[in-house]
């Protein structure tokens, strides 16, 4: 392999990304398919209909479980003393490890997820226009239009920002804490979710103004913090990242030439 350029070559970067497909597709693809299932076979109430709380949760908390689940399996190699050094001997520059996580466990992911949830819409179609099945079992949905719409209008308010950051948040969380990524993660980012809003709430009582947690998420001044927050934790999670595995980097590749 070249490694004339130690930092990034896009042979190099397509090999390794290759190499993860195949050592871990079967995760993937099983991955693309509770996806697919998730968003293809509504359940059948009248509970699942825009407006509806129930179905704001299947669309919205359907998408951020899986945006928690799906970057913690980018470094789940770092668990055992044989995948670590595997990570450090293959090679490929740190940094082409870590695009190849961006790509496959972040980009991928929301690709898949865009194109699994049409599938899923082109498919309560298909089963309805040619009546293999009771109307109310398969309803006819824009399911990407109704995500715009509880981004908007919805329940709750839901920035685009907590979307985008999500998954950078929790493959950070798969290199700090390889084992039980996820409800690692997820503890921390719920602890610092309340801090940051019993904060806000102090801040605001002291300025004279009364808040509680059923009111803080229809303020304005809460929902621009939080979108700078999110954006903050956006940016941090990747660079904290790519910082953490470069450390990890002891092995050169100039062993390599």
């Amino acid at each position: 392999m070249d490694t004339t350029n130690q930092i990034f070559n896009w042979k190099r970067f397509t090999a390794a990304l290759r190499k993860e497909w195949v050592e871990n597709r079967t995760v993937l693809l099983l991955v693309i398919a509770v996806t697919f299932l998730l968003y293809a076979v509504i359940p059948p109430t009248k509970h699942f209909s825009r407006g509806e709380m129930a179905y704001f949760f299947l669309i919205n908390y359907g998408f951020m479980a899986l945006a928690c689940i799906v970057p913690s399996l980018a470094n789940r190699q770092l668990k055992s003393k044989t995948g670590r050094i595997e990570l450090l001997t293959v090679p490929t520059s740190m940094f082409e490890k870590f695009a190849v996580g961006i790509t496959i466990y972040i980009i991928g992911f929301f690709v898949a997820f865009v194109i699994c949830v049409q599938l899923a819409d082109l498919f309560r179609y298909a089963i309805s226009g040619f009546k293999m099945a009771p109307d109310h079992l398969f309803k006819c949905m824009d399911t990407l239009d109704d995500f715009r719409y509880y981004m908007h209008d919805g329940p709750l308010y839901f920035t685009w920002t907590a979307l985008v950051s999500t998954a950078p948040l929790f493959f950070l969380g798969s290199v700090l804490w390889p084992r039980w990524s996820v409800i690692k993660t997820l503890a921390l980012t719920i602890a610092g979710t309340i801090i940051l809003q019993f904060m806000f709430i102090g801040v605001k009582a002291m300025m004279g103004e009364h808040l509680d947690l059923d009111t803080i998420d229809s303020n304005a001044q809460y929902i621009v913090m939080t979108d700078v927050v999110n954006i903050i934790i956006l940016i941090v999670s990747l660079v904290l990242a790519w910082y953490l595995l470069k450390r990890k980097d002891i092995v050169s590749l100039k062993w390599w030439k």
